[in-house]
Order: C-alpha cells, then structure tokens, then sequence
C-alpha cells in the first residue's frame, strides 16, 4: 500500500554549486563525469562531513556492508549541502568471463530503469513552466492536443492532464511503446469507473497505479508542448508532419500499388516510414531536451553524451549485467531504449551524475524551487510525480524513486529543517536490496550522530 503525504510542511532548498570528485581509478578518467571538483580518496573525499549531525561516512560505510557479496557490482554517491561527502564503487562492473575485466565505480555509466521518470518530471515540470502560467494552471492542461496531429483522441482521452500522467493517475491503457500502440492508446479510451466492466490494470482514471505508458506519453506531450516554445523545433515537426500528410494523400490517391510518395530523385516515402521518419524526430528531440534543459543546467562535464544507450566508453569497457553473482557466467548488454521506453526508463547515467543532477535540481539550478516542491506534493492526495513516494520519518521527508532494468538503481532526496542530503546507488543486477527504498532510508536514519 502507498505510503501518502498530503501535505508537505517544510522544503528547503541550498543554492549551493555541487562539487564533485576525480579519482585515480582509470574509467574515471575516461569518463570524466564532473566539472567541478575536489580531491578524493576511495570513499568520500572531504573528510566527515555533516549536515545537522548526520554522518555520510557512516551511511557509505553501511551501504557497503549491506551491499558487498550480494551483487556483481554497484557504486553509490551522497552529497550534503552540495557537496560529494561519500562516494564509492565496490564490485565488477565487468567480470573476467567478459574480458577484459573492470571494476565498478561511482561513476560507472549504466541503465537506471524507472529512475528516468524523475529526469522526465523535472523536463516536464521545465517545459510547462515556459507556458508562463502558474505551474497549477499549466499542470491542468489537457494532453491530447500534444500529439502528432493524425492522433485522433477518444472524448474520454480529452479529460486526460499533465497532472494525471505524471501523479500515476491517468487510467490510460498501455498497448505497447512503438508509436502505432501509443497511437491506439490515445484513441482507445481509457479506463473509468463508468465502464460497463471497468479493467482491473490499469485502475480508473482518478486512481493511483503506476504504469509505464503514463511516461512514454509524457515523452511526447513534453516535446510537442516544447515545440510551442522553440520555433526549430516546432519547424522540424511540422515539416516532418507534412510528408505523413503528404505520403497519406499519396497512398491514397495511388493506382500503381506502390503506396508511396515521391519525396526527390528516384525516392519513395511509405506512409510508415513517414510515421517512423516523426517518431525518430520526437524522440530524438526529447533527448535533445533532456541534455539542454536538464543535463547541462546541472553541471554534466559530458551533458551532450547522455543517451539511452551504452555510452562514455570504449565497447570493450561498457558494463556488462549479471542475474547472479557467478563470476563464471556471461553477462549481457543493455540495448537502446530511446524509441520506445524514453521517459519512462531506459537512460544510462552513473551514480555520480544522479547525484549531481538531484543536488542541483534541490539548489534550484535546474528547476525553480516552486517546480520541485510540486514535484514532491504531487496531486495533493499523495501521489508524488517523479518520484515513487515518500518517508515521513525524524529527520524529515525522504522522497524516493527507484528503478529496474537491465540493472537497479535507487535515488534519494532527504529533505527537512536542515536537512540537504541526496543519495543514489546503481549495481548491474536485477532483483537486489538497492530497490528496497525502505532498507535505505532506514540506514539514513542509523546514520546521525
């Protein structure tokens, strides 16, 4: 059962710069994932560091205790008051049977699953407010309009909100990620209590249930609003709109069976191609968006790499992902996940970029103060956007989100009187403690002095 916050008493936000780290390891080197720095040893490089008497040496060196054996490889980072306090990997990120061999580090780039959706929240939370009205106001928008333009909404699809696809609310039905599903997921319906039989998964629009769709949509809302805002953008779609228009007309008007449209010399576009070639500009924007309005703003040294796939190192250093912690069996890769899962998983970061981007996102570098407390009170009735949900516990709310793809990730923004904490942990396995939001916010809590 969810654990619902109605109302949030107290946010407070540093405007600190986040420093980072270097270490001697060699993929830190070759990654280079921060800008600004400061020296650092193995684990934590400023010494004992406390905010309000909690202690970031202790928390890391619990996480290690709790975590060492258990999993092929995993790196965490915690920074207080804008600051890397600890940080460390422990592991393999790539076992000898898939040699050369490497260990994993903090700032080991792999998949962070449904961790993405608080990357989405903040683009989106960004996007919306560029209308320039109240972020209430704008939340309120109905998100049919934001769509390719041959997407014809079902008049229960029209009620549908920001609000509702980013608070898990929505009762939209997933079909599938490629663009023909999402197409049948607009114009299908979705689920409502007023049904003759009303579905099981997902529950009624007005309800909690968290389902994926609700942020594959939100990819394309988010762009397609940015494209209001940005008049190369909304030229790109435009034009890569007119040759579905065009590629439709001729298909229809064609008598040859070739069910195409000559774009140029000795060139055909089929209506599906045409479809595809507009996907792949929607997608490929909304990564755009996410390096620019997100990435950079946070102080990424490589915010113009960051992908969806495998990226920041050599093939033969990428991490590789494990079901056990057999040392003696094959790993595998994770693919590209831009067209079909962006916005709801698929981004590869390190623990050390998350962190980074959590503490500027919390000092207002990314998002305005107002953006990110609306983040966190959600819809009002609980249900968080970004995030999963959130701990009311001594030291404040702990608002967390979790992920699972090729591997887990975990990330955390610890807020309260005093209180500027973010902790992130990664491992290259599935099925771990690093989801089990509740071990580490318990551990945080073991962790004061």
């Amino acid at each position: 059962m969810k654990t619902t916050i109605k109302k949030i008493t107290v946010l407070f936000f540093v405007s600190a710069s986040l420093l980072g780290m270097v270490s001697c390891k060699e993929e830190q080197r070759i990654l280079e994932p921060i800008s600004t720095v400061v020296p650092s040893s193995a684990r934590g490089g400023i010494g004992d560091l406390v905010n309000h008497h909690f202690d970031a040496q202790t928390m890391a060196a619990k996480i290690e205790a709790r975590l060492q054996g258990k999993v092929p490889g995993f790196g965490y980072c915690i920074v207080v008051n804008g600051q890397v306090a600890a940080a460390n990997g422990v592991g393999k990120a790539r076992y000898n049977v898939d040699a050369p061999q490497r260990d994993y580090s903090e700032n080991v780039i792999q998949d962070i699953g449904s961790c993405t959706k608080y990357f989405a929240a903040l683009l989106a939370m960004k996007t919306l407010d560029g209308t320039g009205q109240p972020i209430n106001t704008a939340l309120e928008r109905k998100i049919y309009t934001y769509f390719p333009y041959y997407f014809n909404a079902s008049q229960d699809f029209k009620k549908v909100t920001f609000r509702d696809l980013m608070a898990h609310t929505s009762g939209v039905i997933n079909y599938g990620g490629t663009l023909s599903n999402i197409e049948k997921t607009v114009e299908d319906g979705i689920n409502e209590t007023t049904d003759p039989s009303p579905l099981v998964s997902p529950r009624p629009f007005g309800q909690y249930d968290y389902q994926n769709i609700n942020y594959v949509l939100l990819r394309y809302c988010t762009v397609y609003l940015a494209a209001t805002q940005n008049a190369t953008l909304n030229n790109e779609l435009k034009a890569a709109e007119n040759v579905v228009k065009q590629a439709i007309a001729a298909e229809a008007n064609d008598n040859d069976g070739e069910f195409g449209l000559a774009v140029g010399p000795q060139t055909t576009v089929s209506v599906a191609t045409a479809k595809n070639n507009l996907n792949i500009k929607i997608c490929t924007w909304y990564q755009k968006l996410l390096r620019e309005q997100i990435f950079q703003p946070a102080g990424l040294a490589q915010w113009n790499q960051v992908e969806f796939k495998a990226w920041g190192v050599p093939d033969n250093q990428k991490v590789k992902y494990y079901n056990t912690v057999n040392s003696n069996v094959q790993g595998y890769d994770s693919g590209n996940h831009l067209m079909e899962a962006a916005g709801a998983g698929g981004l590869k970061l390190s623990a050390m970029h998350m962190a980074q981007i959590v503490s500027a996102a919390r000092a207002n570098l990314v998002v305005q103060s107002d953006l990110l407390a609306k983040m966190k009170s959600g819809d009002g009735k609980g249900n968080q956007m970004g995030f999963d949900d959130a701990f009311t516990r001594p030291h404040g709310i702990y608002y967390h989100k979790n992920g699972s793809g090729a591997g887990n990730a975990v990330l955390f923004d610890f807020d309260g009187p005093g209180v500027n904490v973010q902790l992130v942990i990664t491992t290259n396995t599935t099925g771990s403690e690093v989801t089990n939001t509740t071990v580490w916010a318990d551990l945080f809590d073991q962790s004061w002095k």
